[in-house]
């Protein structure tokens, strides 16, 4: 049963934060579980491939597509559909929510409703 647990607690991180694993969370499973974990997200990915379809957005549709952001903590340039966008603390922007929703997750950026 625990072992059982341990498992959907990773599969669900794999969920809410994407392919990219806080350092922090990682340091906390062992070398089984973080091959478990690179296994389950080869296996979703190559899935998703097969059928074309993103599981990693929402199922429900946005309801703008572009949205304001605050970032939390430096993360440097990332690449959108825009083009390249500088990601520097306590600034913000408006970008669409495609490009910046796994970062919202991960706690980086937050959302300005």
């Amino acid at each position: 049963a625990y072992l059982n647990h341990r498992l959907q607690k990773i599969r669900n991180i794999r969920w809410e934060m994407g392919t990219a694993i806080p350092e922090d969370l990682q340091s906390n499973l062992n070398p089984l579980e973080l091959d478990y974990l690179s296994e389950y997200d080869n296996v979703v990915a190559e899935y998703m491939e097969d059928v074309d379809l993103d599981l990693n957005t929402d199922f429900q549709p946005p309801k703008d597509l572009w949205i304001e952001v605050r970032v939390l903590i430096d993360f440097g340039e990332i690449e959108t559909e825009s083009g390249p966008v500088n990601l520097e603390a306590n600034t913000t922007h408006f970008l669409k929510r495609t490009d910046v929703q796994h970062l919202i997750r991960r706690g980086i950026l937050e959302h300005i409703c």
